[in-house]
């Protein structure tokens, strides 16, 4: 299991990363507002962000979600860490694998774009 490590004033407060699997991660994604379907995610790079956070370690409320990066950028965390642990979760759970075996060609290619071209910092 991976482990994601929030900074805050009080030292590192790390949480278990959940397993992910695409239907929970696209519906988790929705309820915090982002979609992976279409042009929703261009330039929501700290939404897309917090709700990573949220997915990754459980928290439903975006406030929370958002207390929480606010911390972990103000004691020297990065986004990137945030977004590269998602990414990786993500490898791990096949993500990509669940659209290649049952979205149309068309619905898979955006999917796929929409994931692997997620903001870096």
């Amino acid at each position: 299991m991976k482990t994601l490590t929030i900074k805050t004033k009080n030292g590192d407060v790390n949480y278990d990363v959940r397993e992910l699997d695409f239907a929970n991660v696209a519906c988790d994604l929705e309820d915090y507002g982002i979609s992976i379907i279409g042009d929703d995610i261009e330039g929501k790079t700290i939404s897309i962000c917090r709700a990573m956070l949220g997915i990754v370690t459980g928290e439903k409320d975006k406030h929370k979600a958002g207390i929480m990066l606010n911390e972990h950028i103000k004691n020297g965390g990065s986004v990137a860490e945030i977004l590269d642990l998602f990414r990786e979760a993500m490898e791990d759970a096949g993500f990509g694998e669940a659209t290649e075996e049952t979205a149309t060609p068309e619905a898979q290619s955006i999917v796929t774009a929409q994931v692997t071209e997620l903001p870096k910092n």
